[in-house]
């Protein structure tokens, strides 16, 4: 994900965008199903979760270095400083029951457009609307995205 450019990032995450969009009701259902919420609060964070796809596409073309003025001491006189962007590596996303795609797209999302690479723990809860993007068409974006499910009742207890 680092060696891609911005732009590239930018058009996978749209394409991630339109693919979600077409498979929108059935999130919503599998949310429904998982959370047992009345349908139409589903529906509403899928389109959420549209949204701040929508917006870490955007913000990938955005992401930039700047060039500073360094003039605070009279011997930096005429001298700039310059900052660049970076990926960070592999972040970290765990993810609560309530609002299972959403949460998760706020973090996926931006980590993704900043060329990061994911390792997601959603909630134990609600682990079946991860597996949708996993049927996405093979066209779907291939993100580093690694899902890490519970492997005991344990996991997460203070006895673990």
């Amino acid at each position: 994900m680092g060696a891609m450019t911005n732009a590239e990032r930018s058009d996978m995450l749209f394409l991630l965008h339109a693919l979600m969009t077409a498979e929108l009701e059935d999130f919503a259902r599998v949310i429904t199903n998982e959370t047992g919420k009345p349908i139409k609060e589903p529906r509403g964070e899928a389109e959420r979760t549209l949204q701040t796809l929508l917006m870490s596409a955007i913000e990938a073309r955005n992401l930039r270095g700047e060039v500073i003025r360094i003039e605070a001491i009279p011997s930096a006189k005429g001298k700039m400083a310059m900052t660049i962007r970076e990926p960070l590596g592999v972040i970290g996303a765990i993810t609560p029951f309530n609002v299972p795609l959403n949460t998760s797209m706020h973090k996926i999302g931006p980590a993704l457009a900043g060329g990061n690479a994911v390792v997601h723990k959603p909630a134990e809860e609600t682990p079946a609307v991860w597996s949708l993007p996993e049927s996405l068409p093979s066209s779907a974006p291939p993100f580093k995205i690694s899902e890490v499910p519970a492997i005991s009742p344990m996991a997460g207890s203070r006895n673990s």
